[in-house]
């Protein structure tokens, strides 16, 4: 299980700079040394500790807020199809709806189907269910607005995908052809621009549309109680938008960790024991805190956390020669 750096040529004006920039091998801990880690590291500082289970707690609020205002929108609907802006209103809410349900069951359908492919008990591996329900509460923050910059970004670089595939084909024919496929390629990718330009729009519309109140009754101590809800909900799904990075930068850590290089293809790969590998990180959270506390601490594992749970520091001599 222990991976070190490959040698990186970047010679900068005749001077190898690799020592500067990778100073320490890049050493992952064994079985032995993460169980002892957790055993005589993990809640050793108390404060942190103690914080990062409060904060874990304070993760949950806006998953359920979130879920509570999906049922509320669907539930308190005013439908009038007669009119086309209250049939888009009620396309996005009940499609919000939807897609929240689908994920969440999905991933329960999921975990159960492997379970028993595999024909392990349900309950063999405690850290399986608390990845579940961390998976679970992700997906549970879930709203359109969080869908904004995850479809700009996606449909972006599907369109560029598009364009670098079809440009080599499009060289290799005549010029009388190059202007047809020019034009019906341009007029496909215009056709994709506006329609995610449009559903991007139609969500912001509709959201923003909840909280229009607040340009009406500029005093808060005058909004109804169901007011209140819509700008809280409406905040929420903003504030959901925030995980993102942090989710990306976790997605990020856990995929250098299971990685591993292959010396005859010259290239890293994806490590087929990568999921269990991040099952056995949770199972030791499991053992060591509780169901619990193993889940309230999950929720606030960040890129920094799995770094050093998963990495050896450098040995303490060589730490100081380098200072």
């Amino acid at each position: 299980m222990k991976y070190t750096e490959h040698s990186i040529d970047l010679d900068h004006e005749g001077k190898d700079e690799t020592s500067a920039l990778f100073p320490y091998p890049f050493t992952f801990r064994t079985r032995e040394q993460l169980q002892e880690y957790f055993v005589k590291e993990l809640t050793k500082n108390r404060v942190v500790y103690v914080i990062k289970i409060v904060l874990g707690s304070l993760t949950l609020v806006l998953p359920l807020l979130n879920v509570f205002m999906v049922y509320r929108s669907v539930v308190y609907q005013r439908e009038d199809f007669g009119d086309t802006y209250s049939t888009f209103h009620s396309i996005i809410f009940y499609g919000e709806f939807t897609l929240v349900h689908v994920t969440v069951f999905f991933v329960l359908i999921d975990f159960l189907y492997h379970k028993l492919k595999s024909r392990q008990s349900l309950f063999s591996n405690k850290g399986e269910w608390v990845n579940l329900l961390d998976v679970e509460f992700t997906f549970m923050a879930f709203n359109l607005i969080k869908l904004i910059p995850i479809l700009s970004v996606n449909s972006f670089n599907f369109i560029l995908t598009e364009i670098s595939i079809c440009t080599p084909i499009f060289l290799k024919y005549s010029r009388s052809v190059q202007a047809v496929t020019f034009t019906l390629l341009t007029l496909i990718i215009s056709i994709q621009v506006i329609i995610v330009l449009a559903l991007l729009v139609l969500i912001n519309l509709v959201k923003v549309y909840q909280v229009s109140f607040v340009g009406e009754t500029r005093n808060p101590l005058l909004w109804s109680q169901n007011q209140w809800l819509l700008f809280i909900g409406f905040a929420a799904n903003i504030i959901n938008i925030t995980d993102t990075p942090t989710i990306s930068q976790l997605s990020f850590m856990w995929t250098l960790m299971n990685k591993t290089w292959s010396h005859d293809a010259n290239m890293w790969f994806m490590d087929k024991l990568g999921s269990k590998r991040k099952i056995h990180i949770v199972n030791q959270l499991y053992e060591r805190l509780g169901f619990l506390k193993a889940f309230l601490w999950l929720r606030t594992m960040s890129a920094i956390d799995l770094h050093c749970i998963v990495r050896l520091p450098p040995p303490l001599e060589e730490s100081s020669s380098h200072m």
